[in-house]
């Protein structure tokens, strides 16, 4: 499978939900900005931090998928909770930041935190997860060390 963007966006900002969830937004071209300021600093400064946040093609695909809307994290959507799964060991939900996918399905993301047990992976590890629907219905994502 070939994940694909389903998108169409014209204007795109990436925002950290907790550092602007009490704001107003207006864009630029509606504001009336004296002539004698100068706004260049600040569209300097903005794309230097667009680009430290990893747009790269991949993840604005991973973005624009609505079936990990649900599994997402309010605050940063790029942060997934993932179920680790180790024989002899308990489940452990750990967050993973995605930077990647594959053609069989699986993400590959940044483990965010250090595992409470012994588990072969650590904070700041690659990690490769899929995605599948419990009984309920309810869609979670794992990934099984044991493959």
């Amino acid at each position: 499978m070939v994940y694909e963007r389903e998108d169409n966006f014209e204007n795109l900002s990436n925002s950290r939900f907790g550092a602007v969830k009490d704001f107003e937004f207006e864009y630029l071209e509606n504001l009336k900005i004296p002539s004698d300021f100068d706004i260049e600093p600040f569209t300097s400064r903005a794309l230097e931090i667009f680009k430290l946040y990893n747009d790269d093609e991949k993840i604005l695909v991973l973005r624009a998928l609505p079936i990990l809307d649900e599994l997402r994290d309010q605050e940063f959507p790029d942060d997934i909770l993932v179920i680790f799964l180790k024989e002899g060991f308990s489940a452990e939900g750990m967050w993973v930041r995605y930077e990647d996918y594959n053609e069989e399905h699986d993400i590959i993301g940044r483990l965010l935190n250090q595992p409470n047990q012994d588990l072969g992976v650590n904070k700041g590890d690659m990690v490769k997860f899929s995605f599948m629907k419990d009984n309920e219905g309810k869609l979670f994502c794992y990934c099984d060390l044991d493959e």
